[in-house]
């Protein structure tokens, strides 16, 4: 997978956005996706039209993770690692994080 352009938490998930919004996109998709742990990810993806014999093809945009699940404190946690910006997104605020530490108190949050 590529590397995400930023992490953002939500009310209910944590989101890595992969991709800004294709300009010659004709549609978009949302697909809910079940682990085999029982957790419910959602992706959101960008149908792109495409010069060739079937002149589309799709583009993964973001990848929604439940904050409940494991999975969820280890992306944010690897975004920091790896220097990719972790906003906080409060209603039509969006703080930007610095640590890690702020980041599990707004994970637990809600």
């Amino acid at each position: 997978m590529d590397k995400p352009l930023f992490v953002a938490i939500t009310r209910h998930y944590v989101v890595e956005k992969f991709r800004k919004k294709p300009k010659d996109a004709m549609e978009y998709r949302t697909k809910v996706i079940y682990d085999k742990h029982g957790y419910r990810h959602v992706a959101k993806i960008a149908i792109v039209k495409h010069e060739g014999p079937r002149h589309e093809h799709t583009v993964l945009t973001s990848l929604w993770h439940p904050k409940k699940e494991p999975k969820a404190k280890s992306v944010v946690k690897k975004a920091f690692q790896q220097n990719i910006p972790v906003y906080v997104i409060k209603g039509r605020k969006k703080i930007r994080l610095k640590s890690f530490t702020q980041a599990k108190e707004y994970l637990r949050e809600w």
